[in-house]
């Protein structure tokens, strides 16, 4: 009897050993080296194959940014994540055209821009913008108003056409207070506006060329997860200037 009670409990041991292997991707390993990156980004690029690996970006320790260019010259990018105790390709961009690639989709913290704009292009600097428009609402007695917000963030293309850049420490705390305060308003107006619950905050950007080329308003995405999301291209009707005063 007592066999059977030890055999019963190193057999649930075992299970339970399995079961948690197999829940935890455990600590993230070296990344692959440079020619199985190219061979898995081959594998799933319908485009051509890879001429070269541009960089290789760890954006911590279980996400890595790899942006290539193609045999055909087009600048894509390559998003790694270690998942189940190895290093995974889980999507290729054939544009390099800016994507917000959301490593921790509750914390805006963990937000990055990524981009891989293609030289030809001659782009100088392109500007990304955290906006939301004001608004006001009201119901019975109450009334809440919700300003305008209008941040900016250059990046001049000069040297390095590509990038990972986290959003600044100052636009996580305005989208955590965006998120209360949109929280507030559902508690404050009730189901009649319940799709405020979500932040009313969005972000676009604006590419600046040589030569003052102008942009179309219009971007490229290619479908994949929701943890990596498409940055559309702003009108500057969308924007608020400051008019610069005459001089006296």
């Amino acid at each position: 009897m007592k066999i059977k009670v030890l055999i019963v409990a190193a057999l649930a041991l075992i299970a339970a050993a399995v079961i948690g292997y197999s829940q935890s991707d455990g600590k993230p390993g070296a990344l692959p080296d440079e020619q199985i990156m190219v061979n898995a980004i081959n594998g799933m690029y319908n485009q051509g194959e890879v001429e070269q690996l541009v960089a290789v970006d760890l954006l911590d320790s279980r996400h890595a940014f790899v942006p290539f260019v193609s045999e055909y010259g087009e600048h894509g990018m390559s998003f790694w994540e270690w998942e189940k105790h190895e290093w995974r390709l889980t999507r290729v961009d054939d544009n390099g055209m800016p994507h917000i690639w959301k490593l921790d989709d509750k914390d805006p913290r963990k937000r990055v821009f990524v981009y891989h704009i293609n030289p030809r292009d001659k782009m100088e600097r392109l500007t990304f913008y955290l906006l939301r428009d004001r608004n006001a609402y009201g119901h019975y007695n109450d009334f809440f108003y919700v300003p305008r917000i209008q941040m900016e963030l250059p990046v001049v293309l000069n040297e390095q056409n590509y990038g990972a850049i986290p959003f600044p420490e100052e636009w996580a705390q305005l989208m955590e207070a965006d998120q209360k305060q949109s929280r507030a308003v559902n508690d404050l107006i009730g189901s009649m506006f319940s799709t405020q619950q979500r932040s009313m905050m969005y972000t676009g950007w604006i590419p600046d060329y040589w030569g003052g080329k102008t942009s179309s308003g219009r971007g490229y995405s290619k479908s994949g997860g929701e943890d990596v999301e498409f940055v559309p291209i702003l009108n500057e009707a969308q924007l608020e200037r400051t008019q610069e005063q005459p001089e006296k």
